[in-house]
């Protein structure tokens, strides 16, 4: 069938008037052209070797997106096989050139080779080959490649004799699809994977001939074909095909390729393992149960106790504990299970089912713990690591950090457009000081550093203290969690035992999950525990009915919430306190197209992740510097991030004054005084000279204040109970000042001086002015300040940047192993992205993150993919992506961004 002749302008100009009175659904933001064989031959010049003839078969059509870009439409098939009902539109420019990706304002902040339009659901590309499955026709093999342009290609290549038996696909997710419903599609023919030779494409091809074969009916065969390129050269098929190859080469290499072998592909071809029982020995019963599961990736080694994963409640990943019966019932999906008898003096083995105390033993045995892959942190986004003093980002499945991380790659950011981003989340909070501001900007980077063990070192407890309710102190950390594609773990303090905030701490972290929030904290928290676990290596968790389970203390981000927190001293020196101040009323709040904040930067979280990978990325090409911060126990968290917020984020210094706070945290006087502070201020008695006894009816007015020497039946209409209580409240004062005529407390200065009263007698009064909230690090004079030579404040001993070279603390990291990819490689994937550029370019497409958009991968279809970089169909790592958003805040959508 000549594909050329089908296509007339009648037949075209129908089809798009038709497509054009649509408002919904995927083709929303196209508007159909006419095919043209001078745009078809701009396209074709932009991508050698493809020809009008193979566009036209994947069923092609040219289109205006988005009212601004030219670009070829290729239709996405859905599993009813219906061509005339695509579920959505793969879009590439006509001329090659990337297509832009804005934030919600219409920034340019990245770009992409292909996007996915708004509304598409994954599914086949390549209208000819699927009508000729759906037709059941004569059919001798099936290519399937991960690229629309290597399958344009292919299909140019094959003789016109030919191409109605040898067909070609694609599907809309590239290397990261994983085949679902397309297995029984393809059960019948004989299939060739032809994927690009990079890490992300090989990865994904493997995965894909395996579960082919599997369910391929017997007389047919599947076959991975690799091309002779090196893994690094990011090649396919019409790089292949471009240099001299032709049709007949590549069926001959496909005809070299052994068809590829699942040794267990049905129960009966399961292999089979004998229970624990007589002479066979727990420790072999064990390792032979571990390979088996190991092979599965869904049982984890953590710490010596094993752990699958689950899902909550709002859907979200977390680490659910094995008992022995989930064991029993998963090794029947691995293993034909036998025991044996003796048959006179012959053993004979027989079908058994595995009981509850044969999984039990298994469950303990080292040797079945030693074959299963190490798990030491479970993400729901990718992580920075360092390897070989490069950074590689994990997604998947990675046994040499043992992460686990799901989620997409983010959206690459510009330097500075990151640092307009990261300020901007900050721009509606109040906070005390310019170095509050500073420190809530480095709680934004601190989880990154944290996950991928960047630091030289713990980081601290994030510890958000308000002058008043209402002012954003919890709604502070949501932000930062949804940064990283998570929610909080809420915990609320309660009394000690089962059901306290121990057990609901221990809970947390059994669960993995990465951000623990001990909110509304009152009165004083004097926990051990989390003393314990802010400083010790290795930490052992337990909840109710359970055994010790060890947890790495240092992959977790720990907050607490309070209005007037009162810590112990050790524990107010494991704090980075941020102050934050109600903002006055009509404050008017910033909106998004999404709503609020948080619901944009969860419809956003691949862009907001991207600023914060583009600020480490930078930190650590200029040498990981730190700065001589010595004013925090957490030595190595407070040079790094104070480097960072001041010489990237353009940022205070970040311990300005914290000392101070920490000093007052862990004085229960001195915050008694903070709250008399707050209630002058309340009554609107700031900048006037104040003696005990009026400072006496603010906190009676107040009502929630101690007032010093009032006994509990006390009345201070009572003119004796008056005079001690005045009495009570200098003494209580002097001890908050001691020696000092002047205190600082979260944004207000009090000052304490002598007077001669009418009786000569010398007295004290005292003075509460209020010193200002932060300036925002986009304020012109302090951007000024923050760029220039006075950026380090202190002195120098404290603020002197240093070479990484000679930190003052010892080595910044431990020794680093071996390459990039771990020897052998996992079903996860490392991307080494030190060296990458990141170029906005001169882009004019609408907003991609705005209303309804967002970038965010489908966690169910990203596990065991290794991240690279992709050949030239694909574009690089940043090369699809997909205009879609969360509904809802807890809607996990499928969207898919390569």
């Amino acid at each position: 069938m000549n594909y050329k002749q089908s296509h007339d302008k009648d037949t075209v100009k129908k089809a798009a008037d038709k497509a054009a009175k649509r408002v919904t659904g995927p083709a929303k933001d196209l508007k159909w052209q006419e095919w043209s064989s001078e745009k078809a031959k701009t396209c074709m010049a932009a991508n050698p070797g493809i020809t009008e003839e193979s566009l036209l078969a994947q069923g092609c059509r040219i289109a205006t997106y988005k009212k601004r870009c030219s670009v070829i439409a290729l239709p996405i098939i859905g599993e009813d096989l219906d061509t005339t009902k695509p579920v959505g539109y793969l879009v590439k420019n006509i001329n090659g050139r990337p297509l832009p990706v804005h934030d919600g304002k219409g920034n340019v902040v990245g770009k992409v080779n292909e996007k996915l339009t708004y509304g598409s659901k994954q599914g086949i590309i390549g209208v000819h080959a699927i009508e000729r499955l759906k037709a059941g026709e004569d059919v001798d093999t099936v290519w399937k490649v991960d690229g629309i342009t290597d399958q344009a290609a292919l299909y140019a290549a094959i003789p016109e004799d030919l191409r109605d038996r040898h067909l070609v696909i694609t599907t809309s997710g590239g290397a990261q699809e994983k085949p679902t419903w397309h297995s029984d599609l393809l059960a019948n023919y004989n299939v060739n994977i032809l994927h690009g030779c990079d890490m992300s494409g090989q990865a994904s091809a493997e995965n894909w001939a395996k579960s082919l074969t599997v369910s391929n009916d017997e007389g047919t065969s599947v076959r991975n074909v690799v091309l002779p390129y090196a893994i690094t050269e990011n090649k396919g098929v019409r790089d292949w095909l471009n240099e001299g190859h032709d049709y007949g080469d590549l069926l001959n290499l496909a005809e070299s390729t052994a068809t590829t072998e699942v040794p267990f592909a049905d129960e009966k071809r399961l292999p089979q393992v004998e229970l624990p029982k007589g002479s066979q020995k727990i420790i072999a019963a064990g390792k032979d149960y571990g390979k088996l599961l190991a092979a599965k990736e869904t049982h984890f080694n953590r710490n010596g106790s094993v752990f699958l994963v689950g899902k909550d409640i709002s859907n979200s990943s977390i680490l659910v504990p094995c008992d022995p019966e989930r064991l029993a019932s998963d090794l029947e999906q691995v293993a034909r299970i036998v025991t044996s008898k003796m048959s006179g003096e012959e053993k004979i083995l027989i079908p058994a089912v595995c009981r509850k105390g044969d999984a039990s033993l298994i469950l303990k045995s080292q040797a079945f713990k030693e074959q299963l892959p190490p798990l030491n942190l479970l993400s729901n986004c990718p992580v920075l690591v360092e390897r070989d003093g490069q950074l590689v980002e994990v997604v998947g499945y990675d046994r040499e950090s043992g992460i686990l991380a799901d989620g997409e790659a983010p959206v690459s950011v510009p330097l500075e457009d990151a640092k307009r981003l990261i300020n901007g989340l900050l721009a509606d909070f109040n906070f005390a000081s310019a170095s509050d501001r500073s420190r809530a900007s480095a709680a934004i980077i601190t989880p990154e550093l944290v996950f991928g063990k960047l630091l030289p070192g713990r980081a601290p407890v994030d510890l958000g203290e308000a002058d008043k309710s209402q002012t954003g102190k919890g709604y502070r950390n949501k932000i930062t969690a949804a940064i990283y594609y998570a929610k909080l773990a809420a915990i609320s303090q309660q009394s000690s035992g089962v059901g306290g905030l121990g057990e609901s701490f221990d809970s947390a972290l059994i669960a993995g999950k990465n951000f623990i929030s001990i909110d509304n904290v009152r009165g004083k928290i004097d926990s051990q525990k989390l003393e314990s676990f802010m400083t010790e290596d290795s930490f052992n968790a337990r909840c109710a009915y359970s055994r010790n389970i060890g947890i790495d203390p240092t992959r977790y981000i720990v907050m607490f919430t309070s209005n007037n927190a009162e810590v112990t001293p050790d524990l107010a020196n494991r704090c980075s306190s941020v102050r934050m101040l109600k903002q006055p009323e009509g404050h008017q709040f910033t909106k998004y197209p999404e709503g609020d904040l948080l619901a944009h930067v969860r419809a956003n979280q691949g862009l907001y992740l991207g600023a914060v990978f583009a600020i480490i990325k930078e930190w650590h090409r200029q040498g990981k510097p730190l700065t001589k911060e010595t004013r925090h126990d957490f030595r190595g968290w407070a040079q790094t991030l104070d480097w960072i917020v001041q010489n990237l984020l353009g940022g205070a210094p970040l311990l300005d004054g914290h000392r101070e706070t920490q000093a007052r945290m862990a004085s229960p006087n001195l915050n008694w005084l903070r709250e008399v502070v707050l209630a002058v201020d309340g009554q609107g008695k700031c900048d006037q000279w104040l003696i005990a006894s009026d400072l006496v009816d603010i906190i009676e007015e107040a009502g929630d204040i101690e007032i010093p020497g009032l006994k509990e039946t006390g009345d201070l209409g009572d003119e004796e109970v008056r005079r001690v209580v005045n009495q009570q409240m200098g003494r209580k004062l002097k001890q908050c000042f001691g020696d000092s005529s002047r205190r600082e407390l979260d944004g207000f200065q009090v000052d304490r001086e002598e007077y001669q009263d009418d009786a000569s007698r010398t007295r004290h009064r005292y003075r509460v002015t209020q010193v200002g909230p932060a300036d925002s690090p986009d304020d012109e004079d302090h951007m000024a300040q923050a760029n220039g030579a006075s950026r380090h404040q202190g002195s120098a001993d404290q603020r002197e940047a240093v070479s990484p070279d000679e930190p003052p603390n010892g080595p910044l990291m431990g020794p680093l192993i071996n390459p990039r990819v771990s020897p052998n490689p996992p079903n996860g994937s490392v991307k080494d992205i030190s060296s990458k550029k990141i170029d906005s370019g001169d882009m004019d497409i609408n907003n991609l993150l705005g209303p309804d958009r967002g970038i965010r991968g489908n966690p169910e279809n990203i596990r065991g993919t290794i991240r690279g970089d992709q050949g030239a169909d694909r574009g690089g790592i940043h090369d699809l992506a997909v205009d879609h958003a969360p509904q809802d805040d807890d809607e996990l959508e499928e969207r898919i961004f390569e």
